[in-house]
């Protein structure tokens, strides 16, 4: 006698379909179908459906190569997602070596920063090592340098105490 099989629905990496998920969401937000209070409830949706992990790396990974420009609703959902759980994992893949690019990096750090973490731009020197960067990140590692020391030209300028600018 032959044992029947069961049918077993196959396994699919959560971070196959996360991303494909999220373009449809911000698409409808584009087009104006969905508010961010929308945007924010399907992302959680799919969030509590595949967990934090693969959705902050879609979402990092989207940042990424997202034009300055077009950023802001970017952001403004990524700080509405915040929990100690999305900060703990972001800081995690911050601190562990080789676990980023260095733009993937710079990027989980403009997130950090903008769910309202303790992240000092200026001084990249804290969250990055000389092993992080390969030779095709030399032009990364110039436009942050760049950024830290006009972050630190605008917080000069509205510096009021003189000892504050020393």
């Amino acid at each position: 006698m032959s044992k029947s099989k069961k049918n077993k629905a196959p396994r699919i990496d959560p971070r196959l379909i996360v991303r494909p998920r999220l373009d449809a969401l911000f698409d409808r937000h584009t087009s104006g179908a969905l508010d961010l209070g929308e945007l924010q409830a399907g992302a959680e949706a799919l969030m509590a459906e595949v967990g934090h992990r693969p959705v902050m790396d879609a979402l990092v990974k989207r940042m990424e190569g997202t034009p300055e420009a077009e950023r802001e609703s970017l952001m403004l959902l990524v700080e509405r997602l915040r929990r100690p759980e999305v900060v703990d994992y972001l800081w995690q893949q911050v601190k562990k070596p080789g676990a980023l690019s260095v733009e993937a990096k710079t990027t989980a750090l403009v997130i950090l920063k903008g769910m309202g973490e303790d992240v000092d731009l200026s001084d990249p020197g804290r969250y990055f090592s000389p092993r992080d960067f390969k030779p095709g990140d030399i032009r990364s590692a110039e436009e942050m340098f760049r950024m830290g020391l006009r972050g630190m030209a605008r917080h000069l300028r509205g510096a009021r105490d003189p000892v504050e600018v020393e």
